[in-house]
C-alpha cells in the first residue's frame, strides 16, 4: 500500500479524483488459497484439502441461513487487477499472498487471535444447508 501511495508523487494530476486497485497481479483459484493458508499455518495440505466442502452457492439462495455480516455468496469468481496502477501510477505489485501470509500468520498469533474457541455457528449452519441440498 505505501508503495502505491508514494507512486502518486509526481503523477498527482494523473491521480487525482481516481480510484486503484492495490493487490497482487497473481491470480489465485480458491484451491490455491486454501493451499498457501494451510502452508503458512503449518498443516498438511493434502490433509487440509480432504476436508474442503465444495457446493453451489446459487443452491443456497433463498434458504434460511444467518445473517451476521458474513460475506455474501457469490456465483462468479472475481478478482481485482492492477493495471490502471501500473500504467497511470507507473506502478507495480512487489508482494504476493503467499510471500506475505507467513507474517499475517506470525502476527495474528502475536495477537493471540490463535487461541480461543472459533465462532462456527454460521459455517456449520451453510455446511448443514449444503449437506441437506445434496
Amino acid at each position: 500500500v505505501a508503495s502505491m501511495l508514494a507512486s502518486v508523487v509526481g503523477a498527482e494530476d494523473s491521480a487525482k479524483f481516481q480510484v486503484f486497485n492495490c493487490a497482487t497481479d497473481v491470480r489465485l483459484s480458491h484451491n490455491e488459497i486454501v493451499q498457501a493458508a494451510a502452508k503458512a499455518l503449518g498443516k498438511n495440505v493434502e490433509a487440509v484439502m480432504k476436508t474442503v466442502v465444495y457446493y453451489d452457492p446459487a443452491k443456497l439462495k433463498g434458504m434460511d441461513l444467518p445473517k451476521k455480516g458474513k460475506f455474501p455468496f457469490r456465483e462468479t469468481h472475481f478478482g481485482v487487477g492492477v493495471d490502471k496502477a501500473k500504467v497511470v501510477l507507473g506502478w507495480s505489485p512487489k508482494h504476493t499472498l503467499e510471500g506475505d501470509l507467513p507474517s499475517y500468520v506470525a502476527e495474528y498469533k502475536r495477537l493471540g487471535r490463535d487461541q480461543g474457541a472459533l465462532a462456527r455457528d454460521w459455517d456449520e449452519a451453510v455446511l448443514k444447508v449444503v449437506a441437506a441440498t445434496a
